[in-house]
This record gives structure tokens, sequence and C-alpha cells, in this order.
């Protein structure tokens, strides 16, 4: 199963594929399709929708990895200080 084929979603490569693809399944009978005229463009969407799936995974983990790392320098700031991050969270809400 692939995701939406909303142009919106996708990069103008894979949108010009689908396009591709939807006109091959216009221009082909469901008899015709049976012998496999649209496969290729077909395995051609499939990669690139992979390709941008796993294009948006690894940004998102540099981003997680990212915070994670802001995270870990401010629990780090608050042990220096001598201070748990709870009583940290408490004083800047009490200050508020």
């Amino acid at each position: 199963m692939h995701t939406p084929l909303d142009p919106h979603l996708h990069t103008d490569e894979c949108n010009k594929i689908i396009v591709e693809l939807g006109q091959c399944f216009v221009d082909n009978n469901k008899f015709q399709q049976i012998f496999g005229p649209c496969d290729k463009l077909h395995t051609a969407m499939r990669k690139c929708l992979k390709q941008e799936r796993l294009d948006r995974t690894r940004l998102h983990l540099d981003a997680s990895k990212k915070r994670n790392e802001e995270i870990r320098e401010k629990i780090a700031q608050f042990n220096k200080e001598g201070k748990d991050w709870r009583e940290h969270a408490r004083e800047s809400y009490s200050q508020k």
C-alpha cells in the first residue's frame, strides 16, 4: 500500500511519474493492463514514494536527535547547578 497520491504531498519528480501512470491506466483498458504495460511506471512510482518516505524519516530522526541533545544539555546544566529538573520546573512556574 502506498501513500495518498495527492500532488501537494509529493515532489515534482514523483508527481510526474504519478501523472504518467494515471495516463497509462486511461490509455489501456483492463484487459490490456493484464499484460503489464504500466508495470514499469508503477514500480518507478513505488520507488519514488519510498525514497520520499525514507528522506522524511531521516529528517525527523535528525531533528529528534538534535532535540534530545538539547534536553540532555539542559539536564546536565541543572545537575551542575545542583538542582533536579523538577526543582527547576517548580521555580520557573512559580515566577510566572
